[in-house]
């Protein structure tokens, strides 16, 4: 039951940070003072002062490893956002999938294997449509940061232009896209988190 339970959790944790479905920031607050903006034809992308503090999955970036993202490095990253979306999810997926099958006696592998199969053709056709047609609901918020093999990494943060909500597990939640990094020297995109 448990092994179930866990196999269930997981697949919620896909559909919560896959399908949440961006005109100024709404689902978190930064200070206008600490941002730049540039105008697309369809969102904003706001440029993080290097003063704000960059809190980074539970962790907080010291001051002297921030950097101002510049003009070349936006236009980078919102070409990997726009072209590198799906495969960067997609990644994630295998990941995940692969760190189940390294510990499927703790799982009913039969279950996994089915729920798996079940629900990565839904998943994969809502990473693709995200691609295609809902990035440009989001404005995206870009901080600066090097990583510890001395990497420039650009942490971008979406926010969505209408606010959607949602319940999984009894709570409510707002809709919103995954936070992503770009790494400058490779030019991949990966979810935050994610990245090797």
């Amino acid at each position: 039951m448990l092994k179930r339970i866990v196999i269930i959790q997981l697949i919620i944790f896909f559909l919560i940070s896959l399908t949440l479905s961006s005109k100024g920031q709404k689902t978190f607050s930064i200070d206008k003072v600490f941002l730049d903006s540039l105008n697309f034809i369809k969102y904003k992308t706001f440029l993080v002062s290097t003063d704000f503090e960059i809190n980074f999955i539970g962790r907080q970036i010291s001051p002297e490893k921030r950097f101002k993202v510049d003009l070349s490095q936006i236009s980078l990253a919102e070409n990997a956002i726009k072209t590198q979306y799906y495969d960067a999810n997609i990644r994630q997926l295998d990941s995940s999938w692969q760190r189940i099958k390294e510990h499927k006696e703790f799982y009913d592998w039969d279950l996994a294997v089915k729920q798996n199969k079940e629900s990565r053709p839904k998943l994969e056709g809502i990473i693709r449509k995200q691609q295609q047609q809902d990035l440009d609901n989001y404005d995206r918020y870009l901080f600066g940061y090097v990583n510890d093999k001395g990497q420039k990494i650009i942490l971008i943060r979406f926010d969505p232009h209408v606010i959607k909500y949602f319940t999984a597990g009894g709570e409510g939640h707002i809709s919103t896209l995954s936070p992503m990094v770009y790494n400058v020297q490779t030019g991949l995109l990966y979810l935050a988190g994610w990245e090797p």
